[in-house]
């Protein structure tokens, strides 16, 4: 990690396995949330699932709704 040109390349190939792990997991957020939505609404589904998936997806609307603040306000300050 010493030699700048192995420390350059290193971290150029971690942030790519990111983008792509990032990515896959973009790809697959609306099934996951929609699949959580039907346990939600589903009365045939037992009361701990329908719970585990209502927290969840209360938890994660959450995360995102404060992640989705923070970078509105990053951008507004982009110019500090």
């Amino acid at each position: 990690m010493k030699d700048p040109e192995f420390s350059a390349a290193y971290k150029h190939a971690a942030a790519c396995i990111m983008d792509g792990a990032t990515r896959q997991l973009q790809q697959n957020l609306t099934a996951a949330i929609d699949r959580l939505a039907q346990i939600v609404a589903d009365d045939e589904e037992n009361s701990m699932a329908q719970i585990s998936a209502a927290k969840t997806l209360l938890d994660y609307g959450l995360r995102f709704t404060e992640f989705n603040d923070i970078l509105k306000i990053l951008e507004e300050n982009n110019a500090l």
